[in-house]
């Protein structure tokens, strides 16, 4: 079984480059996939913290 603190770190490690990635909006694609790709990878990470969060 994989302990807590390996999954709550893995979670921040995406949330983390998920946030350098997507500092800039013209780095991959423009706008448009900055806002997607930001709403998608930042919901589903702050998903997955709440989840470990609170287990």
């Amino acid at each position: 079984m994989i302990k807590i603190n390996t999954v709550k770190f893995g979670v921040n490690l995406i949330m983390a480059l998920t946030f350098v990635l997507l500092f800039n909006k013209q780095v991959i694609a423009g706008l448009t996939f900055h806002d997607i790709a930001g709403l998608v990878i930042g919901g589903f990470s702050s998903f997955l913290q709440r989840l470990t969060g609170n287990g």
